[in-house]
């Protein structure tokens, strides 16, 4: 079976064995540790979400709708606990943009700020708009929304009070003098937005932000990862290299692609003992399980078969047929 995302391609010859590897057990304990959620983030939840990525990549609708990446900050040191930033002002802040800019499919993650804030990575299948065009407190915009949301919870307040003591002893350089003054203290950046329509890579680059681990930082209580839950049941799309002359086409242009770009297309091999081969095939007495293919979604677009990017195709409009009908 060939399982795609929107920059890898994983062929499993066989299932693994069933004797758990100690990153395996680990893992496990990292799950166990603390009850249900522990601020870690395991290598099987990092999987799902990189799955979960490119599947709203794949479903998000084209023309002016694009996959859009927010990060929300607290203007202010944070006063209340975690669980309730989430469901009150990321719940809120989620519920505005549903309605307003019609998102459907969105990811988030929640993690600590060095200062020790809560703060939000967030994923979602719709445009917004951007935050440098905040210049005149219009209703609407991202900064605004967000900040709306921090104001019922006092944050604004804590905000103008510190930015007023700063001003007064002279901490502020010229230009944040300049902002300030032009909105009464009262308008912090604490948002940023970046549309996702001209990256070459956006899988790689929003899992450097979701499902990376964090170092260092204080621990999240409670869920540190969520996500729209029609999002949950979207499946990727999967070939068969040994039943059907699609997968078969397909497995063969990904290694042809492979060896024709070596420097572009990473390729590790997963051995039946659990070895790992990185940037080479191992000799053909070792038994592989696992192939994986590492690409630029535009090369791939070169080399895959017609029949294979039909079915793709037709797989994921499908799938967003009913969610986006």
């Amino acid at each position: 079976m060939i399982r795609y995302t929107t920059e890898t391609a994983t062929i499993f010859q066989r299932q693994l064995p069933k004797e758990r590897t100690e990153k395996q057990k680990e893992n496990e304990k990292n799950l166990k540790r603390g009850g249900g959620f522990n601020g870690f983030v395991s290598e099987k939840t990092a999987r799902e979400v990189t799955r979960r990525i490119s599947n709203l990549i794949e479903l998000a609708p084209r023309g002016k709708r694009v996959v859009s990446f927010v990060t929300l900050t607290l203007p202010s040191t944070q006063k209340h606990d975690d669980n309730f930033i989430k469901r009150h002002l990321l719940g809120d802040f989620i519920q505005v943009i549903q309605k307003k800019y019609r998102v459907k499919n969105y990811i988030w993650k929640a993690e600590a700020q060095k200062n020790g804030n809560i703060h939000f990575h967030i994923m979602c299948d719709s445009y917004l708009p951007n935050v440098a065009r905040v210049v005149s407190k219009r209703q609407g915009r991202i900064n605004e929304i967000w900040n709306n949301i921090c104001n019922r919870y006092g944050y604004l307040d804590t905000y103008k009070r510190d930015r007023l003591n700063d001003y007064k002893k002279g901490k502020l350089t010229e230009a944040q003098i300049h902002w300030h003054k032009k909105f009464n203290f009262s308008v912090p950046n604490s948002t940023d937005v970046h549309p996702l329509k001209s990256k070459t890579k956006p899988e790689s680059y929003i899992n450097k932000y979701i499902a990376k681990p964090e170092k260092d930082r204080r621990l999240i209580d409670g869920r540190i990862i969520g996500c729209s839950d029609q999002l949950k049941e979207v499946e990727s799309f999967t070939e068969n290299e040994n039943g059907t002359k699609t997968g078969w086409d397909a497995y063969y242009s990904l290694q042809t692609m492979a060896r024709h770009h070596p420097k572009e297309v990473k390729a590790i091999y997963i051995d039946v003992e659990n070895r790992v081969y990185k940037g080479f095939k191992p000799p053909e007495d070792v038994h592989i399980i696992i192939e994986k293919y590492f690409y630029p979604p535009q090369l791939w677009q070169q080399y895959a078969p017609t029949s294979h990017k039909d079915q793709r195709f037709n797989h994921f409009r499908k799938t967003a047929s009913n969610i986006y009908a």
